[in-house]
């Protein structure tokens, strides 16, 4: 079994330590292609979309708009139906 792909908030030039959700532009279960939107997220100084860097199935999302993030913030996984994901939610993730 395959290990779904993290979906990490990025380094965000120019945006201040805080960055808030604003919408998710794909559901779960959406097709998703490398460089495909994902998300919308803003700072103080302006918004940015975020994009996959992986191909397959939006299988989780792990942040809802109105959420606080910090850059390396796991936000979602995209694989494979079937592939493992941590069996938590954000924070504490163990494998399985």
């Amino acid at each position: 079994m395959e290990k779904a792909h993290e979906v990490r908030l990025p380094s965000l030039s120019g945006a201040s330590d805080e960055i808030r959700v604003v919408e998710w532009l794909r559901h779960v279960g959406d097709a998703v292609g490398i460089d495909d939107l994902l998300l919308r997220v803003e700072s103080e100084e302006s918004q940015f979309d975020i994009e996959s860097a992986s191909a397959g199935v939006l299988l989780r999302i792990l942040v809802q708009p109105g959420e606080v993030l910090r850059e390396g913030d796991i936000v979602a996984f995209v694989g494979d139906p079937g592939d493992s994901m941590p069996a938590s939610q954000r924070g504490d993730m163990t494998w399985h």
